[in-house]
């Protein structure tokens, strides 16, 4: 081993106890988030809502999965506030809250860069 170049292993320990300690400075409303993130399902259906509002028929014929399934999706989006919803009648439209998925992003970039930390304040 060559004793100029770093120690690999000791690199990615060090790394991800940043990440751990950064993800534990986090506050409620950015863990829901990286929980709504997580999912492949809820993901996706972030992405079909960047064309515009769909209703939740709409949205629940592009996956294969039942109606409390979808509703619990929906929910944890909802939770997370990166959606929006109203009720047009007997339907139930969804949009991207962009101004939430804005500060999400700031969020994220102030974690890979290091401006966020103990004590700084979260969005409530």
């Amino acid at each position: 081993m060559d004793p100029f170049l770093p120690d690999h292993s000791r690199i990615v320990a060090e790394a991800r106890a940043k990440a751990r300690h950064a993800l534990r400075e986090l506050g409620e409303w950015e863990n829901n988030a990286f929980k709504a993130l997580g999912d492949p399902t809820r993901f996706e259906i972030l992405c079909l809502l960047r064309s515009g509002e769909m209703t939740a028929g709409q949205l629940a014929k592009c996956f294969k999965m039942t109606k409390p399934s979808m509703s619990h999706h929906f929910e944890v989006l909802k939770q997370a506030d990166l959606i929006i919803h109203r009720r047009g009648g007997r339907r139930i439209y969804y949009s991207l809250n962009n101004e939430v998925l804005g500060d999400l992003f700031v969020v994220i970039w102030e974690l890979f860069h290091g401006r966020r930390g103990p004590g700084k304040e979260s969005k409530p």
